[in-house]
C-alpha cells in the first residue's frame, strides 16, 4: 500500500510540475508584452534598432502633429543636419542622421520626390537657421544634452538624449511622428 502511495505522490508532483512550466511559458508567450521592433509603413516593413513603446514615452513639443505635418509637407526641399563635433559623439550623430534619411525616403517617396540633405558641424546651437522649405534638425548628443526628447522651435527639430539609448530613443519617436506610426 504504501509503495503505490508514494508514487501517487511522484506523479501529482511531476504533474505539478509539468503544468507550472506550461503554465509560465503561455504566460510568457501570450500575455507580457514584447518589444515592437518593426512596422507596416506604406507597405514597406520599417524596422527600428529600439523598442516603440520606449520610443513612444519620450516627449515631444510643442506636440506630435506640429512636427508630423511640418515634415509632411511637399514644400521640404532640403533637410540639414547640425551637430556639434565631439570626440565619440560623431559616430552615434552619424548613426541618427543615416537612419533619419533612410527612413524619410519612405516619406517623401509617397510625395514623388525626395528633398536633398546635407550635415553640418556647429560651435553652437544659435548658429543653425531654417525655413520651412529647407528645416535643419539638430542632434543634441549626450555629451551636451541636459533632457531627452524631440522639439520644434520655428523651423528647427531638436532631436536630444542624456544617454546614448535616451538618444536614440528619441530619433525613433521623432521618425515615429514623422511617419505616422500609432502604437
Amino acid at each position: 500500500m504504501k509503495l503505490k502511495m508514494r508514487m501517487d505522490m511522484r506523479f501529482v508532483l511531476v504533474l505539478s510540475v509539468l503544468a507550472l512550466v506550461v503554465l509560465g511559458y503561455l504566460i510568457y508567450s501570450f500575455v507580457l508584452p514584447k518589444p515592437i521592433l518593426a512596422v507596416s509603413v506604406n507597405g514597406n516593413t520599417v524596422i527600428f534598432r529600439d523598442d516603440l513603446r520606449e520610443a513612444d514615452k519620450i516627449p515631444i513639443y510643442p506636440d506630435a502633429n506640429s512636427i508630423s505635418k511640418f515634415f509632411a509637407s511637399s514644400s521640404v526641399t532640403n533637410i540639414t543636419f547640425a551637430f556639434k563635433p565631439m570626440q565619440g559623439d560623431n559616430g552615434l550623430d552619424l548613426l541618427e542622421e543615416s537612419e533619419i534619411i533612410f527612413k524619410t525616403t519612405l516619406l517623401y517617396s509617397q510625395y514623388g520626390y525626395q528633398p536633398t540633405y546635407k550635415a553640418v558641424p556647429v560651435q553652437d546651437y544659435s548658429q543653425v537657421n531654417s525655413t520651412s522649405q529647407a528645416p535643419t534638425i539638430v542632434f543634441v548628443s549626450p555629451s551636451f544634452a541636459n533632457e531627452t526628447s524631440v522639439r520644434l522651435v520655428n523651423s528647427t527639430v531638436y532631436i536630444s538624449g542624456k544617454s546614448a539609448r535616451e538618444f536614440d530613443l528619441a530619433t525613433i519617436k521623432f521618425m515615429m511622428t514623422v511617419l505616422g506610426i500609432k502604437l
